[in-house]
Parts: C-alpha cells; sequence; structure tokens
C-alpha cells in the first residue's frame, strides 16, 4: 500500500471513530461514515475488505480497546 493509501486510509478511520463516538456502533451506517469522508461507498471497499467490521476494529486498536465483533447477521 502507497503512502497516500496509508494515509487515506487512515483519514477513514479517524472520521469513522468520530461518527462512532457521536452516533454509536449499533446506529452508524455506511451512509454515514461516507458522508463524514467525503468518498464514494466504492471507494471504501479500497481500503476495508468488510467495511464495518474493518473500520470498527481498526479505529478500536488504535485505542487498545478491545475490539467488538460485528454480527453481519444482526437488524440494522
Amino acid at each position: 500500500m502507497s503512502e497516500k493509501s496509508v494515509q487515506k486510509r487512515n483519514y477513514i478511520i479517524e472520521k469513522a471513530r468520530e461518527v462512532f463516538s457521536q452516533k454509536g456502533y449499533l446506529t452508524v451506517t455506511m451512509k454515514d461514515i461516507v458522508e463524514a469522508c467525503e468518498i464514494s461507498r466504492g471507494g471504501l471497499y479500497l481500503y476495508f475488505d468488510s467495511i464495518a467490521c474493518d473500520i470498527w476494529r481498526c479505529s478500536k486498536k488504535k485505542k487498545r480497546r478491545p475490539t467488538m465483533i460485528w454480527n453481519p447477521h444482526f437488524p440494522r
């Protein structure tokens, strides 16, 4: 991953962290993250394979807290 890609990924993680802290994990939608990052939904897939789960894990790892396991079957 290039330096620019790493910077963009870190930017997405920081913005997602802000959204998670404002709305809480269970109420955040991909649209919320897309709007906060000013990036297309498809653009997020360039940086994360399974968006919500990966972003949540990355944002929590930077704070050195336990990660929440994302359940794709939990109703949104």
